[in-house]
């Protein structure tokens, strides 16, 4: 119908598994013509491959303060979860505000590193690079490029991510948007 006045509506607003569903008058008073559609994941999301989950990098809290942990949440299509992979320079940038982007504090580059959000500032500390092949993302900057960005393996949504010895683990898989890629 061009003039959108029918909704798709529960029958007699029912929560009983296997009511019908069906085309009714819109009346947007009605819960049982409310319906939740997901966003749609991927074009800035940047998605953790690990088994069981489905988590997405995350600005946890979306707070932006320097030295806000960077993280794996439930992927939702929240703006804490929008990323700007930038290959050209390595920064993986917070797309709602590319100014910020994920770093490794002091430039430490160990096992177990957490990384957080920062200022962009053009320190190696903050160049990143995507191993294909792999789909890790690993630190460019680090001696030999060998430690990944890692989602503890016992960790659950909200978990900080850490630097970690590439290992091809797919807590160390990583899902980054083909516009992205070179």
């Amino acid at each position: 119908q061009s003039d959108a006045t029918l909704c798709l509506d529960i029958e007699g607003g029912s929560s009983t598994p296997g009511t019908a569903v069906w085309i009714w008058s819109c009346d947007h008073n009605l819960d049982q013509q409310r319906w939740y559609v997901p966003p749609s994941f991927g074009s800035f999301n940047i998605q953790s491959q690990m088994q069981g989950a489905f988590l997405c990098l995350d600005l946890l809290g979306q707070y932006t303060f320097n030295g806000n942990a960077i993280g794996a949440w439930e992927c939702n299509g929240f703006e804490g979860q929008s990323w700007i992979f930038d290959q050209s320079n390595g920064n993986i940038q917070w797309a709602k505000d590319p100014s910020k982007c994920v770093d490794v504090p002091g430039g430490n580059y160990k096992m177990g590193q957490e990384l957080w959000i920062w200022d962009c500032n053009g320190q190696d500390s903050q160049k990143f690079g995507y191993d294909a092949s792999m789909q890790s993302i690993y630190a460019a900057a680090s001696s030999d490029a060998s430690l990944c960005i890692d989602v503890p393996r016992d960790e659950k949504a909200g978990a900080s991510v850490w630097l970690w010895g590439c290992n091809g683990e797919s807590q160390q898989m990583w899902k980054v948007p083909d516009s992205y890629l070179p």
